[in-house]
């Protein structure tokens, strides 16, 4: 017996932008969005400094992300060029280079 379908949803996300819509819509969930990008911006950092020190599994959780990251901008160019989902991703990128020139710098690493 098959299952009857269910109606599409048009008011259901389907792209990154519109799921990260919802966070940065909403002010109660600013303090949520400002953890999530502290916490990315952590483990980018983090993948940075351990792959530059020869790390196998940083040298392969760096590639996952800049996989994902060139995933999601390709995605958005062919939706109709850049949007603020790939200044995201740069944004992200260039935090996680300070932070790791950071950690470097001051000897936590």
């Amino acid at each position: 017996m098959s299952e009857p379908s269910r109606p599409e949803d048009e008011t259901e996300p389907r792209k990154l932008s519109d799921h990260l819509k919802l966070y940065l819509s909403e002010p109660t969930l600013w303090p949520v969005a400002l953890v999530v990008v502290l916490v990315f911006v952590t483990l980018g950092a983090t993948a940075l400094v351990a792959a530059l020190q020869r790390n196998l599994l940083a040298l392969a959780a760096l590639a996952l992300l800049v996989g994902m990251s060139a995933d999601q901008v390709l995605r958005e160019l062919r939706g109709g060029g850049a949007g603020w989902v790939t200044g995201l991703v740069g944004g992200f990128w260039l935090l996680s280079v300070l932070v790791a020139v950071a950690a470097l710098q001051s000897g936590l690493f």
